[in-house]
């Protein structure tokens, strides 16, 4: 639901009744107002980021315990450095321009990059295990 609702306010066009709209409908007004009104207006754009980076986190993580339960800590390392790495380099070039917003773009950016460098590792390991297993 709160994915749903931050799609469908980040495609609509008036940014100040964005915030109106994040406060009514996904109930982050106390959350985000505890910090003041004009926190909550700036900070909505950040939450619609971080809920469109959702999924990608979510399948990013699951692809980090699926390396740490098969002990492959040399890749997972690696993995989790490039995606600090990315996340700290884009945030330095975004957040000068877009305010707070661009973590929540740093974030997103680097999360859909890891997705698909993760699917590409993904991609080749079954199609090596494949090969491996007709050659028998």
């Amino acid at each position: 639901m709160l994915i749903l609702t931050a799609l469908r306010l980040s495609f609509s066009t008036s940014h100040q009744s964005h915030a109106a709209d994040l406060s009514e409908n996904l109930d982050s007004a106390p959350l985000l107002s505890l910090f003041g009104l004009e926190y909550a207006q700036n900070s909505s754009g950040l939450l619609r980021l971080l809920a469109l980076a959702s999924p990608f986190i979510t399948f990013n993580q699951a692809y980090i315990n699926y390396l740490r339960i098969y002990k492959k800590v040399k890749l997972m390392t690696l993995l989790n450095l490039f995606l600090s790495a990315m996340i700290m380099g884009l945030a330095v070039v975004a957040i000068p321009r877009l305010g707070i917003n661009g973590s929540g773009v740093s974030v997103l950016a680097a999360y859909i990059i890891m997705t698909a460098v993760s699917s590409v590792i993904i991609w080749r390991e079954r199609h090596n295990r494949r090969s491996l297993l007709t050659e028998n």
